[in-house]
């Protein structure tokens, strides 16, 4: 039972957020973050047989996790971080480096999420989702800073005058919401923690 439930979710963990980096076969190759190429292959391999059992692909989940969080932390130490904006808009150094790595990560604890929750393992499984949504926070509500979008658009941000999205906010924004929301809907089939204050009537 609970191979087979791993197994079914391996298969449709990727659907949640189109247009990222496809993990959706063993010729997955990840430019960005190459340190977490393989594991990803790891994880396709296991997900694909039904007989794996589901501690091991959960172990292979967290090695993922943590295989991004390392390739967050490099890429703040590669270019894009103190230039203007073009430059930190590159979509795999720098700062937009490090949103595409953070997203990955919440993506896999998305899937980490949704597994422990149809296992029962509702207090991890929460905690699980509650780190997809922080770090995705990161990528919905970065911008690029004022200086740079003024110099490039001469209009300040937020306002009403029409300026280039691409230089204001992070070119994984979308992708970052589409995981919130998600996330947002796995949580809510959690039932609630002991304690919890229900919501008032309207």
């Amino acid at each position: 039972m609970k191979r087979l439930l791993a197994f079914a979710l391996g298969l449709a963990a990727f659907v949640v957020v189109p247009g990222m980096a496809c993990a959706a076969d063993n010729g997955f190759s990840d430019r960005i973050c190459p340190n977490a190429t393989q594991l990803v292959r790891d994880y396709n391999t296991q997900s694909a047989k039904s007989d794996t059992p589901v501690d091991d692909i959960l172990a292979t989940l967290n090695k993922v996790v943590a295989a991004y969080k390392t390739c967050a932390g490099e890429k703040l130490t590669q270019g894009g971080t103190m230039g203007g904006a073009e430059a930190s808009l590159q979509v795999g150094l720098g700062v937009e480096g490090m949103h595409y790595a953070q997203i990955r990560q919440a993506q896999f604890y998305y899937v980490m999420g949704k597994i422990e929750r149809l296992l029962q393992n509702f207090n991890t499984s929460r905690d699980d989702l509650q780190n997809a949504l922080s770090l995705v926070k990161d990528t919905i509500d970065w911008r690029t800073s004022p200086d740079n979008v003024l110099r490039s658009n001469n209009v300040n941000v937020g306002s009403s005058s029409s300026h280039s999205a691409t230089t204001d906010f992070s070119n994984y924004r979308e992708s970052a919401m589409q995981i919130r929301d998600s996330t947002l809907a796995e949580l809510a089939l959690l039932p609630k923690p002991p304690g919890a204050a229900s919501p008032s009537p309207k």
